[in-house]
């Protein structure tokens, strides 16, 4: 990682939170890096940037602008057996739940969140970081933090997630969870580094 243009967030968060983050003898239990939107689950999202809003309006343009050709290639080549295959279940890294914005969970939500960072946790306090890779390096802002004496950590736990069309409760993945004293929490994938 010796051009902060090379910085990949899978490959390279875990290194830059022990080097930049983490304080003396403090463990790390999960660093888990953001690309997708995080699911919030009882608690309303925030509201985006009007830099988010421009980029999701090219997009959307983008991608009906694509959908149109696929189309149109489709038509011309006569290929109406092909089989578009379904979506698989993706497990999110992060979910924060709760009972509204009022909750200690939903209170700590920001339009900061809705960017790529990184959200930690450790023995001592968890936290969103936002990571901006500039030409003088890459640097990180803690946007969310709370201290471990805020909540409580439960461990490893199997979330489950209702289907929308059978009803059925089926496992969504294994999370750490920590809990807060009204309730709410935050679930953190078990991905990386203590599973």
């Amino acid at each position: 990682m010796s051009d902060s243009s090379e910085f990949d967030f899978e490959r390279d968060a875990q290194s830059l939170i022990r080097r930049q983050w983490l304080g003396a003898g403090e463990r790390l239990r999960v660093c888990a890096p953001v690309r997708k939107p995080i699911e919030f689950d009882g608690i309303p999202k925030p509201p985006p940037t009007p830099g988010q809003v421009a980029r999701g309006t090219l997009r959307v343009l983008g991608w009906t602008l694509l959908w149109m050709l696929f189309f149109w290639i489709l038509a011309i080549l006569e290929a109406n057996d092909v089989n578009y295959g379904g979506s698989r279940h993706r497990q999110r890294s992060i979910v924060i739940w709760g009972k509204g914005s009022e909750s200690q969970a939903g209170r700590i939500v920001s339009s900061a969140m809705r960017s790529r960072g990184i959200w930690v946790l450790s023995d001592r306090r968890f936290a969103f970081l936002k990571v901006d890779a500039k030409s003088q390096g890459i640097q990180v802002e803690t946007v969310a933090a709370a201290p471990a004496t805020a909540w409580r950590y439960s461990g490893l736990v199997d979330r489950t997630k209702r289907g929308r069309l059978t009803g059925r409760y089926r496992v969504q993945g294994r999370y750490h969870r920590i809990v807060f004293p009204d309730g709410s929490g935050i679930d953190f994938a078990a991905t990386t580094p203590e599973q």
